[in-house]
């Protein structure tokens, strides 16, 4: 799909910096083409995301109305329902990067560094859960941006629209997915979520809404962020196969191995294959982590 070198956000014209396509539509980053007076919401530089593959408009935008009413200093503020070429389209502010850019530079964070960046999230995900009954469903290192290069103060992206596919998926009996290629290396993401990053459960047609299923995401993005790798054989085992038997839980036990015991703890109570034996609320993650975290 060719992709124009201005759009207009609601009635502003602003050129485009890049485009970032993802499963459930593409994430425009935006610069104002023009000098006009500072606006709050209308900044000099923006990111859009526009969704061109979903056809239940009123859903997201229902769903839009439940994140632009967050208001936590770890989940990214959306700053307006708008319009991008008159498409639907969620306008926020523009930060540095994500996690997975910081892990694509610096390759992998100690212990210290990650449990200081998954005690952050779990206060956005903590305010989220226990203010709204809102699960997010698509925790990935993309999804939690950064406010400076060094990642000291992170945001929770992309609420919302990640919920509908799941209904959807309850719904309809959904029972298996197809790994692609495209998914495993994380260009693409599977509607519901991402694969690599959805806890086993959540593969199947009966599972319940629970802050279990965010939890086992977090415990694989600690373990990625302090490895450098995700638990998975690939290109030797099918990951599907490997979430789905649980038998990644074994390779995380080796991976983590040589990690303190508290970290290594941490993260398996996290990503246990049963959601009945992993932790289930977000203050013992916390309190668990900032021991950890004193060490530094």
């Amino acid at each position: 799909m060719e992709t124009a070198s201005r759009v207009l956000v609601d009635d502003r014209t602003y050129n485009v910096v890049s485009v970032r396509n993802g499963g459930m539509g593409r994430v425009w980053l935006l610069e104002q083409a023009f000098e006009e007076p500072f606006d709050i919401i209308y900044r000099r530089r923006i990111a859009v995301k526009t969704f061109d593959f979903v056809k239940n408009q009123r859903a997201i935008e229902k769903e839009l109305n439940i994140w632009i009413s967050l208001d936590n200093p770890y989940i990214l503020p959306l700053m307006k329902i708008g319009s991008l070429d008159y498409r639907l389209a969620a306008i926020m502010p523009l930060l540095e990067g994500s996690l997975a850019d910081l892990l694509e530079e610096k390759g992998s964070l100690s212990e210290v560094e990650v449990s200081r960046i998954i005690i952050d999230i779990v206060e956005g995900l903590k305010y989220a859960w226990s203010s709204f009954g809102i699960l997010h469903l698509d925790l990935k290192p993309s999804n939690v941006l950064i406010e400076n290069p060094s990642g000291s103060r992170i945001k929770i992206a992309d609420w919302g629209i990640s919920r509908l596919a799941a209904d959807h998926q309850i719904k309809s009996g959904f029972r298996h997915v197809e790994i692609t290629n495209d998914m495993l290396n994380q260009r693409t993401a599977y509607c519901a979520g991402t694969p690599l990053f959805m806890a086993p459960e959540r593969f199947s047609g009966n599972w319940i809404l629970a802050p279990t299923a965010d939890i086992y995401s977090l415990g694989l993005m600690a373990i990625q962020m302090n490895t450098g790798i995700l638990p998975f054989h690939f290109g030797k085992i099918d990951p599907a196969e490997e979430i789905t038997t649980g038998s990644f839980f074994e390779n995380a036990k080796v991976m983590l191995s040589v990690r303190s015991e508290r970290f290594r703890r941490f993260c398996l109570d996290c990503i246990n294959p049963n959601p009945m034996r992993r932790i289930n609320n977000y203050s013992d993650i916390s309190t668990r982590l900032r021991t950890i975290a004193k060490k530094g």
